[in-house]
């Protein structure tokens, strides 16, 4: 009999924030590998560096890579990119084949992706070199230096029942900010641009997107309130933003309760805060029947794993199920009693004595 095996592969990233030193916290499978720790160093070191300089001027910065075992090799990524945000705001993280080059990434000599190699207890420096475009403006730049390493899940292990099988993969990444400060005048500007239902599997989440169009590394934070089609509030939260750099934008997501999972027209009034400043901002949006379906559908794959369940299947909460049961109940009782009429009144004409 053929096994089929279903494989699902799940990358594990661990997020870093802008202003926080980030170490792998876990040994490579099956710890015959060594686990390299990046840290800054030389000058400007910190847990992130803070370079100051003017346009024109070329700038290093020292990373210190050391493989943390004593007895096994040691192997990773090593590549420069311009900073990503993570969800909720700081400094994320990228794989090699997503990497960018517009911004500060774009600014160091070296963009190639080195493959480092560590012996046992090895201690190695890297620099990097960049210099600020002449028509860099005033204000933050920032970009980052990531250390990456990909763990592939180990081979399929073949039984003699039929299945599924969840695989792991791994991906252990670490980065460290490149702060780049342009003096000149500041200026702080955030914008709501944006406000999305986005389903998870049976959660639903507002997403809030952030645009900071001004040269200020900036953090904020504020309100939401959802209400339905008929003026109702149904929904109420606050939130706060870690940093989001300067000509880039940042996604805050609120999850929602479930007397928002019903299909319908809302209207949405954000608030929001940075420095002395607030902004305002109202959102419509919409929750398909589509979208509600799938998210019930997925619940209950998750409560029958056993069960294949069709795009197309018809659900039903209990309130729904009990209306439709009724309706029908009502339907076959109405049925009945025309076919009962109509009985009795053939009868009677059957009766009947012809003069």
């Amino acid at each position: 009999m053929t096994v089929n095996i279903a494989r699902f592969s799940i990358t594990v990233l661990m997020f870093l924030f802008l202003f926080t030193p980030c170490v792998w916290a876990a040994s490579p499978s099956g710890g015959r590998e060594g686990q390299i720790i990046m840290k800054s160093a030389g000058e400007n070191a910190n847990d992130y560096f803070v370079v100051e300089g003017k346009p024109g001027e070329t700038k290093k910065v020292t990373v210190e890579l050391r493989n943390m075992s004593e007895e096994y090799p040691a192997s990773a990524q090593l590549f420069v990119s311009d900073a990503v945000i993570s969800q909720g705001g700081g400094m994320g993280t990228v794989a090699p084949g997503h990497a960018s080059y517009d911004h500060v990434g774009g600014w160091f000599e070296n963009k190639e992706i080195q493959t480092v190699q560590l012996k046992p207890a090895e201690t190695r420096n890297y620099r990097f070199s960049f210099r600020i475009p002449e028509d860099s403006g005033p204000g933050d730049h920032v970009g980052m230096i990531v250390l990456y390493k990909f763990l592939p899940s180990s081979a399929e292990e073949e039984n003699g029942q039929k299945q599924a099988q969840i695989i792991i993969d791994k991906a252990y990444s670490q980065s460290i900010a490149v702060h780049v400060k342009v003096p000149g005048p500041a200026e702080s500007r955030l914008q709501l641009e944006a406000l999305e239902p986005l389903w998870n599997g049976t959660d639903l989440f507002m997403n809030l997107r952030i645009a900071n169009t001004g040269n200020r590394i900036e953090k904020s934070e504020g309100s939401i309130e959802v209400f339905a089609e008929d003026g109702k509030p149904v929904f109420a939260a606050k939130g706060s933003m870690g940093s989001i750099y300067p000509q880039t934008s940042g996604t805050y997501a609120f999850a929602v309760p479930e007397q928002m999972k019903l299909a319908g027209e809302y209207k949405a009034s954000v608030k929001w805060s940075y420095g002395n400043r607030t902004i305002e901002k109202t959102f419509d949006f919409s929750v398909t029947d589509r979208e509600v379906k799938k998210s019930e559908l997925v619940q209950l794959a998750t409560a029958r794993p056993d069960k294949t369940f069709s795009p197309d299947a018809i659900v039903l909460s209990p309130m729904q199920l009990v209306l439709y049961v009724t309706a029908a109940v009502v339907f076959l009782v109405l049925i009945l009693l025309s076919l009962l009429l109509l009985y009795r009144k053939r009868s009677n004409r059957g009766k009947e004595i012809p003069f």
